[in-house]
């Protein structure tokens, strides 16, 4: 009878040791390298974004995927999005009559390309920039694996209605991924993030797609908080931080509440950090000075150079200049700095801006095309969703 009893208690220690060991593997995200899931891990984070059957937002359906590297990923995504969900309410991405020809993955730009066939242009354009979102967004949510995904047809690069090349990326969408299209905005936006060095901030120009029930202010830290798209730019802000409430205006003083992250030093200077939020806000012609709280309260803030006591005006010395940058002839050779009595006048030569990235002469994404897409994509309820930055804060649930 002993010996029966030992038997069994031996089998239910077994049985109990067999559970841990699947629920540990099933469980656990350590065997994910770069964002690529292992064959053996079973992790359900990850997404296959579909269109609704009546093409006014996009959902995301959890998915495991097994691919081993980035180029087996974008296959088994694209598989993916060609294949119809199981939920009745929605419907396949990529259309049966669009052919995915080919796609490439470049490591060095994190880029995924992806050819479609000549049938993607008729695509409806209310559908066309949900697919273009729900694609985007698939192939973009591994992180440090894919960041830019660019559209060809036809062989051609897909442009936007002004005909500039579309090098699109996760934040170009909302986050609201069950938003209809007909309540989007679209502003093009100029952000402030650390130069290449660190010391001093430089502008990026990027499109922004947003909700009309947002503000575009908050919109604004948003985008700061998640980077900048030049490789040549640095973050200013970790990515910890959070926006504790709406970031309002009045009487021209944007009011914007951060938790503690926001004290953090990315780079050397904290300046950085405060003079990125300010400068990119005050770009608004509505907004004069920005007050920066911490968690609901006034701060002074980690430099006694910089306090968070009061509203703060826009820094123009903190500002990267033309002239800080001499431009790189096609010789690859960089014209002399202004005052050598030497250097031939390149002065006429030398624009003071750059186009796609703002003042600051940075670079634009890979191969130098444009971020997200152009306002017209995205259709409105009769208000302006034009790329101008308004003069007067804009009516949210417009």
């Amino acid at each position: 009878m002993k010996k029966y009893a030992y038997l069994l208690i031996l089998c239910i220690l077994a049985a109990a040791f067999a559970l841990t060991g699947c629920k540990s593997r099933a469980g656990s995200s350590g065997d994910k390298k770069d964002g690529v899931v292992d064959k053996a891990t079973v992790d359900t984070t990850y997404k296959v974004y579909y269109l609704s059957k009546d093409n006014t937002r996009i959902e995301g359906v959890s998915k495991i995927y097994t691919a081993e590297t980035p180029e087996v990923l974008v296959t088994e995504c694209l598989g993916s999005l060609q294949t119809a969900p199981e939920d009745e309410n929605l419907k396949m991405t990529i259309p049966d009559t669009v052919q995915v020809q080919e796609s490439k993955y470049d490591s060095g730009n994190k880029q995924a390309d992806i050819y479609f066939s000549e049938t993607y242009r008729e695509i409806p354009k209310n559908e066309e920039i949900l697919v273009r979102a729900a694609v985007v967004k698939t192939l973009t949510q591994f992180d440090k694996v894919i960041d830019y995904v660019q559209f060809y047809v036809g062989g051609e690069p897909l442009p936007d209605s002004n005909g500039n090349t579309m090098i699109m990326m996760n934040s170009d969408f909302v986050e609201d991924t069950r938003a209809d299209v007909k309540h989007l905005n679209q502003s093009l936006v100029k952000l402030y993030f650390a130069s290449t060095d660190g010391t001093q901030l430089a502008s990026e120009d990027v499109n922004v797609h947003y909700l009309k029930t947002t503000s575009l202010e908050k919109v604004i830290v948003e985008s700061l908080i998640s980077g900048p798209i030049s490789r040549n730019l640095n973050p200013t802000l970790s990515s910890d931080v959070k926006i504790n409430n709406d970031v309002n205006v009045v009487d021209g003083i944007c009011y914007v509440d951060f938790n503690q992250r926001f004290l953090d030093r990315v780079n050397e200077d904290f300046a950085l950090n405060v003079y990125s939020v300010v400068n990119s806000l005050t770009e608004l012609p509505y907004i004069e000075k920005v007050q920066i709280t911490i968690d609901g309260n006034t701060v002074t803030g980690p430099d006694a150079n910089v306090s968070l006591a009061a509203p703060l005006a826009r820094n123009e010395d903190i500002i990267v200049k033309p002239v800080d940058t001499p431009p790189v002839l096609e010789n690859g050779e960089s014209t002399p700095a202004a005052g050598d009595e030497t250097a031939p006048d390149t002065s006429a030569a030398s624009p003071e801006t750059s186009p796609d990235v703002g003042a600051t002469g940075t670079d634009t994404p890979p191969d130098g095309g444009t971020t997200g897409s152009d306002a017209s994509d995205a259709p409105s309820d009769g208000g302006s969703t034009g790329t101008d930055a308004p003069d007067a804060p804009p009516e949210a649930g417009a």
